[in-house]
């Protein structure tokens, strides 16, 4: 049974709070299939991530980060169903949007959902008095966002032409997959950056230099998860069509995470796999 028209023209609004690697990709899936297959209005989810955990982008190497440095340091280590470079999920507010291409009014195009996503992200970020912009596809500073392309092993080693930037520095990664004119689009929101742990796992590209947290910035020292959340919320609210409301995992999307956990993103076939399906990523 589909989800009422009034449902649909909302936004459901998930907080489940910190959860392990394979937890939170399988959880994100779930939602996804849902609103994929109608049974779900578009959702915004926040989390975090405990115990910290490192994500592959979906078709990245192993490889690109060092997985006894993860062991030795507590570190967990999944594989996202988006694409993109590793994230080190630490002391960040993550987001997903999950959302029907038709329902973007700047049109369905990679770039024209990054804008409209930003839009709510932006607005949130500056209303906490962070002088946040979108990186323009026409600036030379950032890298182009081609997908199948690396630009090192670490997501935020550099900032791609879609991506959200403070001071020239790379503060919000994000990346996406798309089934069925339905896309999932999630990202980080560092709070304070960990460069020597980053450098531990990643290496040279984990050094960081063209990225910020928001505790660095002017002002900003003590902010904490759930004022972030508020924020981006509130953005949303302001700049994205559609009230928000408080809602919950479905006991259908419970069922459906819990087979993810056990069948995908808990097993380490997926953690190692390489190639790519018909899924459409971008990161």
């Amino acid at each position: 049974m589909r989800v009422q028209r009034q449902m649909t023209n909302g936004w459901r609004v998930i907080s489940t709070g910190f959860q392990q690697g394979a937890w939170n990709m399988a959880i994100d899936e779930a939602l996804f299939q849902a609103v994929a297959d109608g049974q779900a209005p578009r959702t915004l989810r926040f989390y975090g991530w405990s115990p910290p955990a490192v994500s592959l982008g979906y078709a990245q190497p192993q490889s690109d980060v060092d997985v006894d440095a993860c062991v030795r340091n507590g570190i967990d280590l999944v594989r996202r169903p988006t694409g993109g470079r590793a994230i080190l999920h630490h002391h960040e507010l993550t987001y997903s949007v999950v959302v029907s291409a038709n329902q973007i009014p700047e049109g369905n195009s990679v770039m024209a959902s990054y804008r409209w996503i930003s839009r709510g992200l932006l607005s949130g970020l500056r209303s906490l008095g962070v002088d946040a912009q979108m990186s323009r596809p026409d600036d030379g500073r950032y890298v182009a966002a081609i997908p199948g392309i690396s630009h090192g092993a670490a997501c935020f080693a550099k900032a791609a032409r879609c991506d959200i930037v403070c001071d020239n520095k790379k503060l919000v990664g994000s990346a996406q997959v798309r089934r069925n004119a339905t896309i999932l689009q999630h990202g980080s929101v560092p709070i304070e950056l960990n460069r020597g742990l980053s450098r531990k796992l990643f290496g040279k590209s984990g050094e960081l230099q063209n990225a910020i947290g928001l505790s660095e910035i002017p002002g900003m020292k003590d902010i904490g998860f759930s004022e972030v959340e508020a924020a981006i919320r509130s953005g949303f609210e302001q700049e994205l069509e559609g009230d928000l409301r408080d809602g919950e995992l479905s006991e259908a999307e419970r069922r459906v995470l819990q087979q993810l956990v056990a069948g995908k993103y808990g097993r380490e076939a997926w953690l190692r796999r390489t190639w790519g399906t018909g899924l459409v990523t971008h990161g």
